[in-house]
């Protein structure tokens, strides 16, 4: 590491901003408490992978304190959103943009100084990072600074090491939030974003025992029981009671990817998935993904990742495919996700049907099948 400063003059003028920082609040101090610090010239400004929160010397070195003590906030910030996993396949320079807009946001209302080159618009208070980062144009240029979240080996990709980091930011995260909640932080401390990403799984939109329960009878002696706890919640300290059955069979969900449907809504169709495939754990899960056409058939086994799942299709919408595809894979069920843009079903199947419909009026019905109004999250 070449720099004019030594590791004693570094880590001295650290460890005043990170004292600073414990007042901050629980939440904060407990997710800044969990990160390595790494000072390298190998970076200009400062950048963080949830795991690491890296620092160029002299970049930090040559800001006041005030501002010094800005800066790790900020990165912790990205850590505390998960914005290294949630920015999934979106744009990377984008998304990164859009948290930065968010975080800053954040500072300045918590009356932390920000720097004019910082990137700052009281038009995006009250936004998420997704509804920020698409009321962006594409191929936006790099923030100034600081150069944030995109960093080499991030999590969001496929390897058991992507995975790991991954867990180990949501634990960081969850561990965070139950502190602040034992402790004296005040209300609103833990952004509102966050709260909805890890009450997602806990607590879906769509009651979906109920509703399965009235198309699969393999669910009718299924019941939830604090005797067998959720696995996917232990090593979290969360003890949520799990479904269970002799035999839960084959779900089949069909996703509308045509070019209609909204990237939000997409995340929060595949966070409903995700909650069934980690909470019920079927036998087997088939995804369906259509636009005009089928575009790919996914089976999900009981401990495959729903989040490896590649969106394909977004072009226009047809349902034509399902009365064929009951021919030929004879589902148990199917349940089909779309927004309805397109003509209605003209053949009933010889299946329970089940439609989740969003974007479309309250009274909305159709032909064939049951139908149920979703009311997606970001639209409320």
């Amino acid at each position: 590491m070449k720099t004019a400063y030594t590791e004693k003059e570094l880590h001295k003028a650290f460890n005043r901003i990170k004292i600073q920082a414990i007042s901050n609040n629980v939440f904060i101090t407990t997710i800044g408490f969990h990160l390595k610090i790494q000072f390298t010239s190998s970076i200009n400004t400062a950048c963080t992978d949830g795991v690491y929160i890296k620092i160029n010397p002299d970049f930090f070195m040559g800001l006041e304190e005030p501002i010094r003590l800005s800066l790790y906030l900020h990165e912790i910030y990205h850590v505390a959103l998960m914005h290294s996993i949630r920015v999934g396949t979106r744009n990377r320079n984008k998304y990164n943009i859009a948290g930065d807009y968010v975080i800053n946001l954040i500072l300045k209302n918590n009356h932390n100084p920000i720097p004019n080159d910082w990137l700052y618009a009281i038009k995006y208070e009250g936004l998420s990072t997704e509804q920020v980062y698409n009321q962006l144009p594409d191929n936006m240029d790099p923030p100034m600074i600081p150069d944030l979240v995109d960093l080499e080996g991030s999590p969001g990709g496929d390897s058991k090491n992507d995975k790991e980091e991954q867990a180990k930011i949501e634990n960081i995260v969850l561990k965070a939030v139950a502190a602040s909640k034992m402790s004296t932080d005040s209300p609103g401390t833990i952004p509102g974003e966050v709260e909805v990403l890890l009450d997602k799984l806990i607590n879906p939109i769509l009651p979906w025992n109920t509703l399965l329960a009235n198309f699969m009878s393999s669910l009718s002696n299924q019941d939830y029981s604090w005797n067998r706890p959720n696995s996917c919640y232990i090593h979290r300290r969360i003890y949520l009671p799990s479904l269970h059955s002799d035999s839960l069979g084959i779900l089949t969900f069909a996703f509308d990817t045509s070019a209609s449907v909204s990237e939000e809504m997409l995340v929060e169709m595949f966070s409903e998935i995700e909650y069934i495939h980690k909470t019920m754990r079927p036998e087997e899960m088939h995804i369906v993904l259509f636009d005009t056409k089928i575009k790919k058939i996914i089976t999900l086994n009981p401990d495959d990742e729903v989040q490896d799942i590649i969106i394909t299709g977004r072009g226009g919408t047809s349902i034509k495919w399902i009365p064929d595809y009951c021919d030929l894979h004879k589902p148990e069920a199917l349940i089909v996700f779309s927004d309805m843009q397109c003509m209605p079903l003209q053949k009933n199947v010889d299946c329970p049907l089940l439609w989740i419909c969003y974007g479309v009026e309250d009274d909305f019905k159709t032909e064939f099948g049951e139908v149920v109004i979703y009311k997606p999250e970001f639209a409320q």
